[in-house]
């Protein structure tokens, strides 16, 4: 039934070829009966269609009813007896002859009276090669009830999910259903009669790991299945594919010395394993990431089962150590057994405060939370702990704080009483301290000169008292001077050099040169800084490697600020605690130590000053203070105020000087014409204005609080109407404590002196307001 090119043979060619024998007649007639009488009908014919079929069995007649002689005159071999949906597989299985040498196909061959029977058509090349005029030998049996029996089983092996195939003896595929054959892109018969060892390697090829381990040859990995099967017999594989599938591959021997494959695919397993894992794993991290120390103990006995890190941690258990007993944790051990007796009434128990010890002995307070469950057929504890010893601290640190905002607040009681009382004093004051002044200018004896200069002296005592609590309650700094920034560095790092050397802190230094100077209280500057680097010096005490702290100074002429910075390569600050740094009463530290002033006063102070300081850190990296304090020109204090009242000394003014007390009124006026100047006075902010209108004046001088137009308004009229004369307007107030003055002078930025005022306090302030001007 050869599909190949044909020509029509010689006549002698197209008869039935009785088989050889060795000439005996008897031998020839017992031959050709059993060749007659066979269900299998053989013929021969030529590989390339050099010569058609030479040889038909004449048992061919006797099951399809079609004669002999129909196949060796036929110029077609025969083929228009196959099925038409088979000729393309009988094709098919010629190419695959010339391959492999022997192959074997099924198709339908159409009898004489039309019936259709399946034969399987065995071929074999008669020579043992391909070439040019090559014949083969073919074996036709008739399959039709087999082939019922095996489609019936075919549609079994389909309707199965997992992959399916029977190899015979000689290892080649005898039936596989449509799962197995997908996997090699046909149909179940396009793999009969495949070698398995070729189908195990083309299936390797797109296999990732085989039992785990990763599939680099496939076809030596094939041949070392087969070779294992042989030995073995039944094996199970876990295969990964390289589209992500998993499979499991289970072999088993037939009797007949075959095999069975079943491919089953596991993916959902695989992935449900997986996750499994994967939740696992998470389980396991998040616990051991997790701060609160947790662990699981039998209810029984105590033996701990799991415990966290942080619960080793904080028990000081080594995890390498036998299981102890949770029993061993509690100090007194009727606690553990009433702890257990609620878990077992409720199931669940919160905030357990009770007395706990580590494995060192040392105590501890702690706060269980725990729930009783059952594993593995015992109750078992799942509790977490609290070490309240921080708490407690806090607490009592809290207790201690409020006690010390309690004192606070009446010492700020005080401190508001104080200066309230003080700017009732500075009118009065000021009129003593001027008729002082003056009567000991004007006196004619010395016994009274004396007695003036005493009054004088009891007066200024008075008012350096009153100026005292003003600062104090508005927590300006006591000492205004001019000073160099580094100087106050320079002292600070005297009294913390021994400290910092002894704790192996490489300290580093570069100051500016030529740096401006600023003005404040160097005692105070010299606390904030010091404050700095101590509690730098205590961030470096943890940390590992290299201890260094870096100071250095610098000036910004574009915002006009001489900078101090303070860098350690401590562990940094974390952001919960940075945020709060600069509260007051926040510390990390333990009671008793560091330097007292705190972070929240240097901040306090360095807004005194004017400034500003901040603080940059970042986990790991250290932590750099950065103080910036508002720069002053390059000139002595002393010597600019001698200039500027040399020059007020020397120039008569005009001034217009308003204060609601008539006293007070009197005697700066004095004082102002002693110092050679015309003045006028006013009793409010309206006669002012009235006064205003009619004359110029160099310099006006006015009280804050008065009735009627007061200073704020009278400031807020000359900046609407008349702006020339705000640059020459200044205050002279014994009200410069309240929040209202101090806004105001802040946002008006004028000069201004407080009570009670002295001659030189009026010469610097009309300095201020010449120079203006």
């Amino acid at each position: 039934m050869t599909d190949t090119p044909h020509r029509r043979a010689p006549r002698h060619s197209q008869r039935t070829v009785a088989p050889r024998t060795n000439g005996r007649p008897e031998e020839t007639d017992l031959l050709s009966l059993a060749v007659a009488q066979s269900p299998t009908v053989f013929y021969v014919a030529s590989l390339d269609g050099a010569q058609p079929i030479r040889f038909i069995s004449p048992n061919i007649e006797r099951m399809t009813g079609h004669p002999a002689d129909a196949f060796l005159a036929d110029p077609g071999y025969g083929r228009r007896f196959i099925h038409p949906e088979d000729i393309e597989g009988y094709r098919h299985q010629l190419a695959r002859l010339r391959e492999l040498g022997s192959c074997a196909q099924e198709y339908r061959f159409r009898c004489a009276d039309g019936r259709y029977l399946w034969f399987r058509d065995r071929m074999t090349l008669a020579d043992g090669a391909a070439g040019d005029g090559a014949s083969f030998i073919g074996c036709m049996i008739d399959v039709t009830a087999e082939k019922r029996d095996r489609d019936v089983l075919q549609d079994a092996v389909d309707s199965l999910q997992s992959a399916f195939a029977i190899s015979g003896r000689d290892g080649r595929l005898v039936l596989c259903n449509r799962a197995f054959a997908e996997d090699f892109g046909g149909a179940p018969d396009d793999l009969i009669g495949v070698p398995r060892i070729k189908i195990i390697s083309e299936f390797l090829d797109r296999v990732v790991s085989l039992n785990g381990h990763p599939v680099e040859d496939a076809k030596a990995e094939a041949r070392r299945i087969v070779e294992h099967l042989r030995l073995q017999g039944i094996d199970s594989f876990e295969v990964e594919r390289d589209d992500g599938r998993w499979c499991l591959i289970t072999t088993a021997p037939t009797r007949d010395g075959g095999s069975v494959t079943v491919r089953t695919d596991i993916t959902r397993q695989k992935e449900g394993e997986r996750a499994l894992r994967e939740s696992e794993d998470l389980i396991r991290r998040v616990l051991e990431a997790c701060p609160v120390p947790i662990g699981m103990s039998r209810a029984s006995d105590g033996v701990i089962l799991y415990e966290s890190p942080a619960s080793q941690q904080l028990y000081k258990r080594d995890p390498q150590r036998a299981p102890v007993s949770a029993r061993a944790h509690f100090v007194n051990p009727e606690d553990r057994d009433r702890y257990v007796a609620l878990l077992r009434k409720s199931g669940r128990l919160e905030g357990y405060e009770v007395e706990l010890k580590r494995s060192d002995g040392s105590r501890f307070w702690g706060e269980l939370s725990a729930r009783m469950i059952h594993h593995k057929g015992e109750q078992v504890i799942v509790s977490s702990t609290i070490d309240q010893t921080e708490r407690r601290r806090v607490n009592d640190e809290l207790a201690r704080q409020r006690e010390i905002l309690h004192q606070s607040e009446k010492l700020g009681a005080l401190g508001e009483l104080l200066a309230g009382v003080a700017h009732e004093l500075n009118n009065p004051l000021s009129v003593v301290v001027g008729q002082a002044l003056m009567l000991r200018e004007m006196a004619n004896d010395s016994a009274t000169a004396q007695r003036a200069e005493k009054i004088g002296k009891a007066a200024d005592r008075c008012a350096k008292i009153v100026k005292t609590f003003l600062s104090m309650a508005r927590q300006k700094p006591s000492k205004n001077t001019a000073l160099s920034v580094n100087e106050v560095v320079e002292a600070a790092l005297d009294v913390t050099a021994y400290s910092l050397r002894s704790a192996g802190v490489d300290v580093q230094i570069h100051l500016a040169e030529d740096l401006p100077p600023v003005r404040g209280d160097i005692d105070q500057l010299n606390q904030v800084l010091t404050n700095v680097i101590v509690n730098a010096q205590n961030a470096l005490q943890s940390a590992e490697g290299e201890r260094s702290l870096r100071i250095n100074t610098l000036y910004r002429p574009q915002r006009g600020e001489v900078v101090i910075k303070v860098k350690d390569s401590g562990p940094g600050i974390p952001e919960p605690i940075r945020s709060r740094i600069f509260e007051p009463f926040f510390t990390t530290k333990e009671v008793g130590a560091g330097t007292g002033i705190g972070l929240a006063f240097c901040h306090r102070i360095v807004d005194a000053h004017g400034g500003r300081i901040k603080v940059a850190s970042r986990p790991g990296e250290g932590a750099t203070f950065v103080i910036a304090l508002p720069a002053r020109p390059r000139e002595i204090e002393g010597d600019r105020r001698t200039r500027a009242s040399a020059t007020v000394a020397k120039t008569q003014l005009s001034v217009l000087l308003i204060d609601d007390e008539a006293d007070v009124r009197e005697i700066l006026t004095e004082a102002l014409r002693a110092e050679g100047h015309l003045v006028d006075a006013a009793e409010s902010g309206g006669e002012a204005l009235r006064m205003l209108g009619g004359k110029v004046y160099d310099a006006i001088l006015s009280d804050l609080k008065m009735p009627g137009l007061d200073g704020p308004r009278l400031y807020a009229h000359l900046a609407a109407n008349a702006p020339e004369l705000v640059s020459r307007l200044g205050f002279v107030t014994g009200d410069a404590m309240s929040p209202v003055a101090r806004s105001f002078l802040k946002s008006a930025g004028r000069p201004h002196i407080e009570k009670p005022a002295t001659p030189e306090d009026l010469r610097d302030l009309l300095g201020q307001l010449t120079r203006a001007t």
